[in-house]
This record gives structure tokens, C-alpha cells and sequence, in this order.
């Protein structure tokens, strides 16, 4: 059973620059392994180095400061949250562009039943997995047993790169979301919100604009009454 990505009230706190994380950097969160287990510690999304598999994006993780660190592949994880980003591991495209690996980590904007992701490109371990936060929307799971949130960056951060967006009904069915189809695709995975979706098709939100785009989402998403 599908879990809801909102379940409990979001806390918006305020920007700050220093809340953008860089390489290397460990944030509190957990992963799910290969198995469904869920391991709490401290995690590097985007981790310099080699991977293990050349094929496959890896993250750092860490039980505690100053225990032994360990690479984990994409294949050895389901999902994992690292502060309040979560994550799940995609396979790439069969079309369009793609700077990750084979089997890499995309990060989770919006979990309607048409999901929206990001990647950047750089990092050691392929593509550096979604936007770094500043602003953010805390609470909610999203998936088979992951949770976390959600991270928005307002004014730039961490990952080497620009930002891409990947969308579909998972992450290993993901297809590019460009300028030419920024109106029909978010119109659909925001469809639950008319007022955004009038806002799309009248072009007050590009694809240039996605932080506030999905921030905006959430806000009023929150706000509607509860069925």
C-alpha cells in the first residue's frame, strides 16, 4: 500500500546559506537495504571518489562521528533520507540525456501519482542526487518505507552542474522533463492543485523557477482541506 508523502503538518524554517550542503559533508538520515531493513546513521550524498561498481552511484555512510565509514552502492540500497531529502535509487533512461550511472540515486520533489525528480550532475558517485536544502518541508514518507521530506533550494547550491528533472509513475521509468513539455507534464503530477495548474499554463512557473514551482505546490497542498 501506497504511503502518503504528507502525513503530518510541514514546517517551513527560513532560509539559510549555511543549511547548503556541500561534497562530503555527512547529514543525519537512514537507508533502507536491499532487503527492505531499515539502518539509521549519518550519510554524504554526494560523495567524491570511485565507486565500488562503475556501473552504479554510491553514497558514504557512517553509524555514528568517528565510527568506520563504508561506500554503498545503488544496489545495495532501496532508499535512504539524509536530513530532510529522500532519495530512492533509479535505473537510467532508455532515451535523452543521462549523466549518472546504470543504476544511480534520484532525489524525490514530488510524489503524486506521477513523480517528479531531480539530479545533478558531478560528485563521485555519478550524479549528485537532487537540489541541496535551504528551505525546507519537513515530515511525510513517500514510497515502500522511506521518509524524510523534502529539501528546496531557493538561490543556488550544492552539486556540481545544472539541475535535471526526470518524471514518471517511478524511478525506473523515467523520462526527461524539458521546456517542451513543462506544461503538459506538471499540469498532470500537479493536477491536484488547480490553482498551480492555471499558474503553469500561464507561464507565471517555468522550468527555470521548479524551487518555488514545487514549494508553492506544497504550501497549498497543506492548506486544502483535508477529504
Amino acid at each position: 500500500m501506497r504511503l502518503p508523502f504528507l502525513t503530518g503538518l510541514f514546517l517551513l524554517t527560513a532560509f539559510s546559506a549555511s543549511a547548503q550542503l556541500g561534497l562530503n559533508q555527512w547529514d543525519d538520515g537512514y537507508f533502507y537495504d536491499s532487503n527492505g531493513k531499515k539502518v539509521p546513521g549519518q550519510i554524504v550524498v554526494s560523495p567524491s571518489g570511485r565507486s565500488p561498481q562503475d556501473s552504479e552511484g554510491f553514497i558514504l555512510f557512517r553509524k555514528d562521528k568517528g565510527e568506520e565509514k563504508e561506500k554503498l552502492t545503488a544496489s545495495m540500497v532501496r532508499s535512504f533520507v539524509a536530513g530532510r531529502d529522500s532519495f530512492t535509487v533509479a535505473h537510467a533512461p532508455r532515451t535523452g540525456p543521462w549523466t549518472g550511472r546504470s543504476i544511480d540515486f534520484v532525489k524525490v520533489l514530488v510524489d503524486e501519482p506521477m513523480k517528479l525528480y531531480a539530479t545533478t550532475g558531478g560528485g563521485g558517485g555519478g550524479m549528485s542526487p537532487g537540489i541541496r536544502p535551504s528551505l525546507g518541508i519537513g515530515g511525510g514518507s513517500f514510497g515502500s518505507g522511506v521518509g524524510g521530506g523534502l529539501g528546496i533550494n531557493l538561490g543556488g547550491g550544492g552539486g556540481k552542474g545544472k539541475t535535471a528533472y526526470y518524471y514518471g509513475d517511478d524511478p525506473n521509468s523515467l523520462t526527461e522533463l524539458r521546456k517542451d513539455n513543462f506544461v503538459e507534464i506538471m499540469s498532470e503530477i500537479m493536477a491536484s492543485q488547480p490553482e498551480i495548474v492555471e499558474k503553469i499554463k500561464n507561464k507565471k512557473y517555468r522550468l527555470g523557477n521548479m524551487d518555488q514551482l514545487v514549494l508553492d505546490f506544497y504550501r497549498l497542498k497543506e492548506a486544502s482541506p483535508k477529504s
